[in-house]
């Protein structure tokens, strides 16, 4: 009876250590695929990070961009506006007045701010150079001029920065429009690896127990097996003993 006990026991063993084997390959691949999906979720929080700061950058240069706009936009209104004062108080042909002068040097200005982010053709880089010449003068009644070609240039040059504002609006729209798209994109991300993490550490930790129960069993196993080995060399050693006498 206790051999067959024994025998019970090795087999026991036997499958229990295949259990226990099956368990740590389980828990190791498990392991592996939790530490990716941690380093994945890292580099999705990383990127977004980035991915803000760039974006945080990018809109700080458009508000400044659209403020020398919008400066210059302002500014070719004024310079219209006191042109048209000194055509209606002087009649047409006459000498730049101070506050016009004032007026299209703060077009010569701004504009030229505009002008360092924007694409001028050699036509409007021409009329910008009209336009600074215009304003150099330290002696506003030392500058004769065609007021009516002066507020063409300046309507046209509004013009221009009127396009340019559009063009970056829309810039800034489509560049938020992506980064809110890939943000959200990287978010799922991020949120499915730690969803899917959750679930691998559950089945880790359920795999863990068992493998820890089956160890448990093992042990126990083993130490019956080898209570039982004992009380059989004990019963063999009385055996052989009574055959001698």
């Amino acid at each position: 009876k206790k051999s067959r006990s024994i025998d019970r026991s090795k087999a026991k063993v036997e499958r229990l250590d295949a259990k226990i084997d099956k368990l740590g390959s389980d828990i190791s691949g498990l392991s592996a695929d939790i530490s990716e999906l941690v380093t994945k979720i890292g580099t999705s929080d990383t990127d977004m990070a980035s991915l803000q700061k760039t974006r945080e950058e990018e809109h700080a240069e458009f508000v400044s961009q659209l403020a020398d706009v919008d400066g210059a936009i302002d500014a070719c209104k004024g310079a219209v506006a006191a042109l048209e004062d000194s055509k209606s108080s002087m009649g047409g042909k006459t000498k730049l007045e101070a506050a016009a002068l004032a007026q299209i040097k703060a077009v010569a200005t701004t504009a030229f701010a505009v002008a360092s982010h924007s694409t001028f053709s050699d036509n409007e880089l021409r009329q910008l150079k009209s336009l600074v010449a215009a304003g150099q003068s330290d002696k506003p009644h030392s500058y004769t001029y065609h007021s009516n070609d002066i507020i063409t240039t300046l309507q046209d040059m509004m013009n221009k920065f009127r396009k340019n504002k559009q063009d970056l609006e829309k810039q800034e729209f489509e560049a938020n429009a992506a980064f809110d798209k890939r943000q959200l994109s990287l978010a799922n991300e991020k949120k499915f690896a730690e969803e899917e993490k959750l679930e691998k550490e559950a089945v880790v930790e359920e795999k863990s127990d068992e493998k820890a129960a089956a160890e448990q069993e093992r042990t126990e196993e083993l130490n019956d097996k080898a209570s039982d080995e004992k009380f059989m060399t004990v019963l063999t050693g009385e055996c052989e003993n009574k055959a001698k006498l």
